[in-house]
């Protein structure tokens, strides 16, 4: 942009997760294809293929062992992000991220009551030379649709049966919670991709 005063120039920067977002998996002969991971395929394996692919390299990520217990089949033209993603969320992980290094990181989800904190909000906000707050501010909240109940359910097949898990809400202390609410708000995922039955368990606390 021009001004009286000259040219300035405002740059947006991306992580190198832009990286796999516009790329896609292609065959021998350059073109797009779908992609696949057969039951029983390393997740975290597969991963790291499809980064190295790019050219890029992932010595931070640490091998894992978690297996696919049914297929799981993109179309042509996903993105190698999303492909990952939906590995890592099948098989408990957080989503692909990359660190103040540059470097990719896999790692295990954790419950948000297990996390460390790395900002305390103080409540009632506060005044001072400490605030974050500018002088006039609003504060929207949503509680419509917020559920105290959530099931994941996966699809199965002929040989392995469905897995099913629920995570309720039932802390008193929670606005959003059954005690507090008096009824049930159930929000249901069906066809979730998880690799184990504990991974199917975080999915649904994640969810809810």
């Amino acid at each position: 942009s021009w001004d009286a005063t000259g040219r300035s120039v405002s740059v947006e920067l991306v992580d190198k997760n832009a990286v796999l977002d516009q790329d896609v998996p292609v065959g021998v002969d350059g073109l797009p294809v779908t992609f696949s991971l057969a039951a029983g395929g390393n997740v975290v394996e597969t991963v790291v293929a499809l980064i190295q692919e790019t050219g890029e390299l992932t010595p931070a990520i640490v091998p894992g062992v978690k297996l696919l217990p049914s297929s799981m089949t993109w179309d042509i033209g996903t993105t190698r992000l999303t492909i990952i993603n939906d590995l890592l969320d099948a098989a408990g992980f957080f989503s692909l991220w990359c660190d103040g290094m540059g470097q990719y990181q896999v790692t295990p989800y954790v419950d948000k009551e297990d996390r460390a904190p790395i900002y305390e909000m103080l409540a009632p906000f506060t005044a001072g030379p400490g605030s974050l707050m500018a002088p006039e501010w609003q504060h929207d909240q949503d509680f419509y649709d917020v559920p105290n109940r959530y099931v994941a359910v996966t699809s199965g097949t002929g040989e392995v049966a469905a897995l099913k898990s629920v995570a309720e809400n039932l802390d008193p202390a929670s606005p959003f919670s059954y005690p507090s609410r008096g009824r049930w708000i159930t929000h249901v995922l069906t066809n979730a991709e998880a690799a184990s039955q504990d991974d199917l368990d975080t999915i649904a606390r994640r969810g809810l």
